[in-house]
């Protein structure tokens, strides 16, 4: 893998760290990396322990993804799947027999053995065989599938023992199949060859043509370097992992239909700070993994592309860092929608999460732009302190820092009083009644909340519609409001809330309405913008409409969940405002503030009256006018 030049990748140390969980080892030569500038020698693992506990506060404590360490690029061989048959060594394959015709490669049986550099046609059936890539170090090899078919009982069908690099061309208009047994089987260095498609050197996937994969033994396709992938369509089935790049997964473009007993997508290196990482530009994925959908040790991007996850676990789940920054991707999650142990960042993109515990976690969640969407049976979003003990597990015998810092927040956007509409979910998608699944206890402010002040969730753009069965937005420390329109559907039930801080709950612009449940010492705290709450007695399926202070509908909205509290807030709203908003057939008159107030308000639509206490913007009975 080529490795760029980028020395500030070293910069956060306590990243690739992940905490004072780490092994001593690693932690000792991250100090040694970070103290060479001054000519360091030796690094107590005590010092080392404290500069990590530093650095991670500093790296938790903003929301940006710094990607700038990793290797997102194609090289223009990866992109170029042209050959010339012609030239090319032609390789016949014919049952349990295989014939060659040119030079570079060798017939032996069943077996085709390619030993140097050039490119490579296969075509017809193996019953019972392999191809195998036993080249030099420096050789790259293409080799080009024209209605091939390879089944293997012992070993992969396509095993790559030794180049450079080797790209898998799928040739246009072709059908080509690789398929390998149960039987374990290993190499000279006891490494278990365990894919139908495995590369011991990098591998590029590429062309127009299909290949469907059968991992009988364990993975589908996998390579323990680089894993590219630039066109193609791809039926991939493995009892593991479906796609596997230890050092990275990259796709460019193709077609994915992905069935995995484990994930669909990983990338597992641990070891190096600017490796371990998935990235999607382009593409359409299905992928139906019992584990996670998409998994990395240090970061995930989505940058387009369709992605449409199905997962056990979580349906992306990065150990450090992931940022959705255009696409989309649709999710019905087992767990998590989507999870980073850090920095999680939506700048771009459509994420859309029809089913879930906890629909975005991390311990620093921004939303800058796109449309976020969460359907979930706890906290909607979850800013939590990272699990130290399990990045470390996962990372343990990590010795370099990670290149993914965190950079300080974007600035915030205006968000423009247009008039945006959202309507609840099917009654398929609705969060699921009782105690949530997974996920510990939900809570919030006032509740028992373990504050950390590294925690924060941040919204300045984009839009974010939330349909949870806990709160909807749950920060352990800070969430802010900034700009773009924040939709909350939140709890009925009184342990929970449509908005929940440890520390504080800030808005400063954008549009905003939230209901949820009475009892929870949950909203907004303060804010430039002024914000009103009142309690109200809302059924689900009421529609919602909230109207500037110049009295123009801002945005619609119909709650999920019936519901004893409303906050609302928009562009424009000064202190002492009169504000009003619809639901169903009545309209509320509220006045806003830019700060919270303890009173009683007292207050049900349509008459009736119910008494509640709580932290508030100039909380209030609601007026019907």
């Amino acid at each position: 893998m080529n490795t760029p030049n980028n020395p500030s990748r070293f910069n956060v140390v306590a990243r690739a760290l992940r905490g004072a969980g780490r092994k001593a080892a690693g932690v000792a030569l991250a100090g040694c990396m970070v103290a060479s500038l001054a000519a360091c020698t030796s690094a107590s693992a005590g010092a080392a322990s404290s500069a990590a506990s530093g650095f991670a506060s500093t790296a938790a404590a903003s929301t940006a993804v710094d990607s700038t360490g990793y290797d997102l690029s194609y090289s223009d061989r990866d992109l170029d799947a042209s050959y010339d048959a012609s030239t090319a060594t032609s390789i016949e394959l014919s049952g349990t027999t295989a014939s060659v015709s040119g030079s570079g490669a060798v017939a032996q049986g069943s077996t085709v053995t390619i030993t140097e550099a050039g490119v490579y046609v296969v075509s017809g059936s193996l019953s019972d065989g392999q191809i195998v890539v036993s080249a030099a170090d420096s050789d790259k090899v293409q080799i080009v599938l024209s209605g091939a078919s390879i089944t293997s009982s012992s070993g992969p069908a396509l095993y790559v023992e030794s180049a450079d690099k080797v790209f898998v061309t799928l040739a246009a208009g072709t059908q080509n199949t690789l398929a390998d047994s149960s039987s374990a089987v290993t190499d000279s260095e006891g490494d278990a060859l365990d894919a139908a498609l495995y590369s011991t050197a990098d591998l590029t996937l590429q062309g127009t043509g299909s290949l469907s994969v059968t991992g009988s033994c364990n993975d589908g396709i996998k390579s323990k370097d680089d894993l590219v992938i630039t066109g193609g369509t791809y039926t991939v089935s493995a009892v593991g992992d479906a796609l596997v790049g230890k050092d990275c997964v990259k796709v460019k473009d193709g077609s994915f239909a992905l069935t995995a007993g484990e994930d669909g997508i990983a990338s597992s290196n641990e070891d190096d700070a600017d490796r371990g990482f998935v990235s999607i530009d382009g593409g359409s994925f299905s992928i139906d993994a019992a584990d996670d959908g998409v998994q990395a040790a240090h970061y995930i991007r989505v940058a387009g592309g369709s992605l449409n996850v199905k997962s056990g676990d979580d349906a992306l789940h990065s150990d450090l860092d992931l940022e959705v920054t255009g696409g989309s991707v649709g999710i019905e999650a087992g767990d998590d929608g989507v999870h980073a142990e850090y920095g999680l960042s939506v700048s771009g993109g459509t994420v859309d999460v029809k089913s879930s515990v906890e629909g975005l976690e991390g311990q620093s969640i921004s939303v800058s732009g796109g449309e976020v969407s969460i359907v979930s049976s706890d906290d909607g979003m979850n800013a939590a302190t990272a699990d130290a003990t399990a990045s470390s597990q996962s990372a343990s015998a990590s010795s370099a820092a990670s290149p993914s810092g965190t950079a300080s927040a974007a600035a915030s956007q205006a968000a423009g009083a247009s008039a945006t509409t959202a309507a609840m979910p099917a009654q398929s998608q609705q969060p699921a009644t009782g105690a949530p699944q997974g996920g510990g206890m939900p809570g919030g402010g006032g509740g028992g909340m373990e504050t950390d002040e590294n925690c924060s969730i941040s919204i300045s753009g984009g839009s974010v519609t939330v349909f949870s069965h806990g709160d909807g937005l749950d920060s352990n420390g800070t969430l802010s409001v900034t700009g773009g329109t924040v939709l909350v559907s939140g709890p009925s039930l009184s342990d929970n809330s449509a908005v929940d801080s440890g520390i504080s709950a800030t808005i400063d612009g954008g549009t905003v309405i939230a209901v949820g449940s009475v009892g929870m010492d949950g909203g907004f705290s303060s804010g430039t913008q002024a914000f009103a709450t009142s309690s109200v007695s809302g059924s689900a399926g009421q529609e919602i409409v909230l109207y500037g202070s110049d009295g123009s509908e801002v945005a619609r909205f119909t709650p999920a969940s019936d519901y004893q509290t409303i906050t609302v807030s928009a562009p424009g709203y000064a202190e002492g405002d009169s504000v009003s908003v619809s639901v169903g057939s009545q309209t509320l008159a509220l006045s806003a503030s830019t700060s919270a107030t303890s009173s009683a308000g007292a207050g049900r639509m349509g008459g009736g009256m119910q008494m509640m206490q709580g932290r508030t913007g100039a909380f209030q009975s609601a007026a019907s006018v």
